[in-house]
């Protein structure tokens, strides 16, 4: 088993630049229930703003329902932060589920979002690409390093 990462660097795509370069990005786990807080009062308008342009499937999410959650050691929360805001957020069950396709366990995701102004499916072009793909590959690595070989479990709308 590897030995698991508080924090680590990660590289987004900045995608208001034409030539799409990448910037370096923090990925943190293990995050503070605040933290939710702080998303719910980052996230609340931009949600509304993108949301009059396009129905989202997730707008009904409010992340500080879940920090009871946290504070009883139910989920793992993974941030990925730039200049101290965060970009995306994910809530991981600390207790792995068996495996549906094959033996063994599995880390569960049970909430996954970007930042409203970090989808694709706005009028507006995305300020950053790749955020939830890195969350993605953060589930794995922590399969990995808990010992479930990399499987992951994801149930998306």
């Amino acid at each position: 088993m590897a030995t698991p990462t508080p924090s680590r660097r990660v590289r987004l795509i900045d995608a208001r630049d034409p030539a799409r370069p990448f910037v370096a990005a923090e990925l943190q786990r293990d995050c503070s229930p605040s933290l939710l807080n702080a998303i719910e009062q980052e996230w609340a308008e931009a949600r509304v703003q993108v949301g009059g342009l396009v129905p989202l499937d997730h707008a009904h999410w409010d992340w500080r329902n879940k920090i009871d959650s946290v504070e009883t050691g139910h989920y793992r929360l993974v941030a990925v932060k730039y200049e101290e805001q965060s970009q995306g957020l994910m809530a991981v069950t600390r207790t792995p589920r068996p495996a549906a396709l094959s033996r063994g366990s599995a880390v569960y995701i049970d909430y996954l979002e970007v930042a409203p102004w970090n989808l694709k499916v706005t009028a507006v072009a995305p300020r950053f690409l790749g955020v939830g793909t890195i969350l993605l590959i953060d589930a794995i690595r922590l399969s990995q390093e808990e010992g479930h070989e990399g499987r992951i479990g994801l149930h998306s709308q």
